[in-house]
């Protein structure tokens, strides 16, 4: 079977590249030709390890530049435009004789409904990471700080009917967590089902993980892209408490923090508030690290923790868990779906610092129960969320339609 899979960009390391780049490889491993297809692609700064031997092809950088770079950009029906522009150019990158689209996310719909227009036998396949409506976000909830009155504005629902054209293009929707097939009902009338994403079990490899000894530092890591939904403030915040009863820990922040704007806002945010709590020498921000040193890194912390709020998924507990890492999370995270409290997780509420220290303090103080959620977390990522069953999963899926279609 020959398979497209549309990214927007890849020139970062976040987890819906790494999530897309396991499916490329696994539908290799099983005899299909994948080809990702994006507007953009840096082999520097998009996972360099895990894209070698894939086929990845992109605009080249000046095309790239040209419909992104415009005078009226920063309007939003000429952003949209451009946009859509962009989507345009993509879709004549990809091979006439391909039978599946797998694009991602909503602008990915954009090219496959262009190609779908000049080969009407292709099926597509939405593999819908985020939900993106004029009418809801995640960062709806007042805690981002938005404006409530802007779902009554006209020009949103309008916004909203654009996107369900190119939406109706899709023979299939596919989301990672229970909490988005209803809202992709509520804001886009369309059905969808779950599909898990999973780790590469042969890259984060099981090693043994120790509570260090009373005279040692205990190391909190978390891991992602600079968004605010991360809420990294909380486990700082979670940290001081700590820090407080006398705990002597220690809190590593990975993740890239210079990638747009926003995220530099926000790491600049996270060093006031460090500085603010006398954190400074505690809390070590490395920003973006090679895979190799990821892995490193997990060998050398004792804990994993995820506060992020209203994320859909969420790839790094999984992988913290495969290195045999124990991992704190939050209840608002989509991985909390999967993921049972006290058994292959510590599960604590959102937005609350003291109820996340609480949870840390179970970890740090009762050597079994670390030990526990170790092995048991482990063997319960390395049995169900791999990116073999992810690919196969999905494989199901996309001859099902074909052989409905009677193709």
């Amino acid at each position: 079977m020959k398979i497209g899979i549309i990214l927007r960009t890849m020139d970062v390391s976040g987890g819906g590249e790494r999530q897309a780049i396991m499916f490329a490889k696994t539908l290799k491993e099983l005899g299909h030709e994948a080809v990702i297809y994006t507007s953009i692609f840096d082999p520097h700064k998009c996972f360099p390890k895990e894209v070698e031997g894939l086929k990845i092809v992109a605009l080249p950088k000046d095309k790239f530049d040209f419909w992104r770079n415009g005078a009226a950009l920063k309007r939003r029906i000429s952003f949209l435009i451009h946009e859509n522009r962009l989507a345009k150019a993509v879709s004549d990158l990809i091979d006439q004789e391909t039978e599946v689209l797998q694009p991602n996310d909503n602008w990915g719909c954009h090219v496959a409904y262009y190609f779908k227009k000049r080969n009407k036998k292709t099926i597509s396949v939405l593999m819908l990471n985020d939900l993106d409506t004029a009418r809801w976000t995640l960062f709806d909830t007042r805690i981002f700080g938005r404006k409530k009155n802007r779902i009554k504005w006209p020009i949103f629902y309008l916004r909203d009917l654009y996107e369900r054209f190119y939406l109706a293009s899709q023979d299939k929707i596919m989301v990672l967590n229970d909490r988005t097939v209803g809202l992709v009902k509520k804001y886009l009338n369309r059905k969808s089902e779950v599909i898990r994403s999973g780790i590469d079990a042969d890259l984060f490899k099981f090693a043994p993980h120790f509570l260090p000894e009373r005279n040692e530092k205990v190391i909190l890591l978390s891991h992602g892209i600079f968004f605010i939904h991360r809420r990294y403030e909380d486990t700082i915040k979670a940290l001081h408490i700590l820090k407080k009863k006398g705990f002597d820990v220690t809190l590593t922040i990975i993740g890239d923090y210079e990638n747009k704007r926003e995220a530099k806002d926000y790491f600049n945010k996270l060093k006031v508030l460090t500085q603010k709590l006398g954190l400074d020498s505690s809390v070590t921000f490395l920003g973006r690290v090679s895979d190799q040193d990821l892995l490193n890194i997990f060998e050398e912390s004792h804990i994993f923790v995820s506060a992020a709020h209203m994320q859909t998924w969420g790839l790094a507990p999984f992988e913290a868990l495969s290195s045999g890492l124990p991992v704190a999370i939050s209840e608002t995270i989509g991985a909390a779906e999967v993921l049972k409290h006290k058994e292959t997780a510590v599960i604590f509420k959102p937005l609350d610092p003291e109820s996340q220290a609480r949870a840390l303090e179970q970890l740090i103080t009762k050597p079994d129960f670390y030990q526990k959620i170790s092995r048991d977390g482990n063997s319960f990522v390395r049995t169900y969320i791999t990116r073999q069953q992810y690919g196969k999963r999905m494989l199901d899926v996309f001859q099902s339609i074909l052989h409905k279609n009677g193709q």
